[in-house]
């Protein structure tokens, strides 16, 4: 259901980028939102149906926090589905959550959950980014 929801209201978003003050090196930190489109959901489990039957069942959302600057890294961010569940296990993602509470962290950060453990903005820049955002 959260991911029903997510596409139906928002679809795809990539925040993938730097601040002007950070260098390429320091990008994988930030951990940018990143969820793919419905539509590259969808081809992507085609794929799979086509190959080897898609036995596990695991669609990826998101490249990892590495992947999203061009480096190796340890493995998309994903899902498992059908999921009965109203929220789906996030796989992959340091968080170890949910998606929906991924959402609440990326939120929290402006949209760059590597903030938190990693934050170099001033309050008043981190205040500009989560500006309006709402709690959910």
């Amino acid at each position: 259901m959260s991911l029903k929801c997510w596409f139906e209201e928002v679809g795809r978003v990539n925040l993938i980028g730097l601040f002007p003050s950070n260098k390429r090196g320091n990008g994988p930190a930030l951990d940018p939102l990143y969820i793919e489109s419905l539509e590259q959901v969808l081809e992507e489990i085609q794929i799979f149906l086509e190959i080897d039957g898609w036995p596990d069942r695991v669609v990826i959302l998101a490249p990892d926090q590495y992947h999203k600057y061009g480096f190796s890294g340890a493995g998309a961010y994903s899902v498992v589905l059908p999921c009965k569940a109203f929220d789906v296990p996030f796989l992959l993602e340091r968080h170890h959550m949910t998606f929906i509470n991924y959402l609440r962290i990326c939120f929290r950060w402006g949209g760059f959950p590597g903030l938190e453990t990693d934050n170099r903005l001033s309050h008043d820049k981190l205040e500009y980014l989560t500006k309006d955002l709402l709690s959910f």
